[in-house]
């Protein structure tokens, strides 16, 4: 087996366990794994060897890049909304004290007439 292919089998296992972020990028993982897979078979070639296991470490690192990327958009779409849910609950907030201050008022005049 070439040298380094075991880290990068492990670095895609790694991945792969990440369910959060396996299911983002399942056609790169499935890149990766047959570069892995490729790099894993026995070659004569020592250059194409180390040409092989490149690839595969670059398959996996696209891979694990694209997942968290995607990841990250998620986020960003969840956090945009929570920030717009919060803005409309303060607005709301607002409105009801401004309906409460002028209620208070209302009840302050009526008092002050029957007077």
């Amino acid at each position: 087996m070439a040298d380094g292919i075991s880290d990068i089998r492990a670095k895609r296992n790694t991945l792969q366990a990440n369910h959060a972020l396996a299911i983002l990028a399942p056609e790169a993982i499935s890149q990766a794994e047959e570069a892995v897979l490729t790099a894993e078979q026995p070659v004569k070639n020592e250059q194409l060897s180390r040409h092989l296991v490149l690839v595969a470490d670059r398959k996996v690192n696209i891979a694990l890049v694209q997942a968290k990327s995607h990841f990250a958009e998620e986020q960003q779409k969840v956090l945009a909304k929570t920030r717009a849910d919060v803005r409309l609950d303060a607005r709301l907030a607002r409105a009801d004290a401004a309906d409460a201050r002028q209620e208070i008022d209302a009840q302050a005049l009526l008092a002050h007439q029957c007077l």
